[in-house]
């Protein structure tokens, strides 16, 4: 029972009971005497809504819950509403878009009044993609500081049928911030570290008809972050593997993969510049231990066998000027037996 009653009631009430302690609880509803932990009212209404209510409550129900305008139509969300009420009009999909367009307006013109008559300056984040339909936005949001605690939301959503470049993007802000009535209420603004947003910094700090100055751009450092952790986990991650080429792509050279693109092969061989020191590097290329000698005789045995005359310039070495040559082919060498097996 005990168990029970903690669930149903919480920890503390149960404690309180048990110490004969009186619950002094600040909401002192029935409900709040009785409810569940966690567990909040539900209001249901007992008179049927009149039909601007219910034009006004399918508006809040399908733009709240990201559902399509035109589901109003279907036959049997209009059975349900009506059933028992046959005075109710439901509104037809046409109509809930109209309201969905007047509803918004009404709340871009209070948003805007908050934002006008915010005593600071605001800040703003930004971000462009492209959906898999091939069309362009480009969204704002704005973040302050309200009444004692911090809110934000998402300021406006546009369509740029323009490509994503800097200068696009300066101009789509700017439009958006006079639209708003915001053009002098600018702290910062952030985005990611894409090179088209150093671009639209120096765009719209040139603009007269805005705020902004260069010096209030923010970078992302989520986005930061994720580069970061991507770069950290590249060496650990499995190389990609190449394309099949059909007959007639590519140069034939295997640089190409027919439309101009470089394959990107993991499995190339390294720089061997950048591995120049031997000491950071000696060993890298290591798969197993493998006695050159023997390598360089088997190879000179092959080449006597086919005839050609080939010089020992290696034999003719000592053995500490042998041991500093082994030491600094080694990269080279294994290099090319990384040729030979690709081949």
């Amino acid at each position: 029972m005990r168990k029970h009653a903690i669930q149903c009631f919480g920890q503390a009430t149960v404690d309180a009971a048990i110490n004969r302690e009186a619950n002094n609880n600040p909401d002192g509803s029935i409900f709040a005497a009785f409810a569940r932990a966690g567990q909040r009212p539900v209001t249901v209404s007992h008179r049927v809504h009149t039909n601007p209510e219910a034009r006004a409550h399918i508006v809040q129900w399908v733009t709240e819950s990201s559902r399509p305008p035109h589901l109003a139509n279907d036959r049997g969300f209009r059975t349900l509403m009506t059933a028992g009420r046959p005075s109710l009009t439901v509104p037809s999909g046409q109509t809930v878009t109209r309201d969905i367009h007047t509803s918004f307006i009404k709340c871009k013109k209070t948003i805007d009044k908050l934002l006008q008559d915010y005593p600071g300056q605001l800040n703003y984040a930004t971000d462009a993609w492209t959906s898999s339909n091939h069309r362009a936005f480009v969204a704002w949001s704005v973040h302050l500081h309200h009444e004692g605690s911090p809110l934000s939301f998402l300021l406006d959503i546009i369509e740029v049928p323009e490509s994503h470049t800097g200068k696009t993007l300066a101009n789509a802000f700017d439009q958006m911030l006079a639209s708003h009535g915001l053009s002098n209420k600018i702290l910062s603004w952030t985005g990611d570290n894409a090179s088209s947003n150093d671009t639209q910094t120096t765009a719209m700090s040139a603009m007269p008809t805005n705020s902004f100055q260069q010096s209030n751009r923010v970078r992302c450092f989520a986005h930061t972050i994720n580069l970061i952790v991507k770069s950290i986990l590249k060496p650990f991650s499995a190389p990609e593997k190449k394309k099949k080429k059909k007959d007639g792509e590519g140069d034939g050279d295997g640089e190409g993969n027919g439309d101009g693109d470089v394959d990107n092969d993991d499995d190339s061989i390294p720089d061997l510049a950048s591995l120049s020191d031997t000491s950071s590097m000696r060993g890298a290329f290591d798969d197993e231990d493998v006695d050159m000698d023997l390598e360089v005789e088997e190879d000179y045995s092959e080449s006597d066998d086919e005839g050609e005359d080939v010089v020992d310039g290696r034999a003719a070495l000592g053995d500490d000027e042998r041991v500093d040559f082994d030491a600094e082919t080694k990269l080279v060498k294994k290099s090319l037996e990384k040729v030979r097996a690709a081949v």
